[in-house]
């Protein structure tokens, strides 16, 4: 997460090397890293504590593909829609594939519950969840202050 903090520096300094990519992006990037890896290790958590019940136990665990997925998912997106826009370059809408994959993960998610039957499950609960709060990174990652607090506590 310090690399987010590092990177948006280098944005502020530099804002041509990054094209479409402001600082905004890298600051809302570290605050959604910060939820999506306490859901991650509290999924993992509940798989240990429920390992005894397969089923229980498998879900919390399939629920961490969903809940850590959009990173990389998102980058490959991101990448494919910026080569589809180059000559656009740098004014290209960043959040737009965002958006876009967190629909498919979403999707993906809801379709998996639905067929193993676990869309009331708290797993399903908590990987929709990140997911949903993954949409407001343009917001988060614009607030002044989430950039301090991200800052003050990732620097220290």
């Amino acid at each position: 997460m310090n690399r987010d903090i590092v990177t948006t520096q280098r944005a502020m300094e530099a804002p041509d090397s990054f094209g479409p990519f402001q600082p905004w992006f890298f600051f809302g990037v570290a605050a959604v890293e910060i939820v999506m890896m306490t859901a991650f290790g509290y999924a993992v958590i509940k798989s240990i504590i429920h390992r005894k019940e397969i089923e229980n136990h498998s879900w919390w665990l399939i629920s961490t593909v969903f809940i850590i997925m959009m990173p990389a998912l998102g980058r490959g997106i991101q990448n494919v829609y910026v080569g589809m826009h180059i000559k656009e370059f740098p004014n290209i809408n960043i959040m737009l594939p965002i958006y876009f994959t967190e629909v498919l993960i979403i999707g993906m998610l809801t379709l998996g519950a639905w067929k193993y039957g676990k869309l009331k499950h708290p797993a399903t609960y908590l990987a929709v969840g990140v997911n949903l709060f993954i949409f407001l990174l343009e917001p988060i990652g614009r607030s002044e202050n989430v950039q301090h607090f991200l800052k003050a506590v990732i620097k220290g």
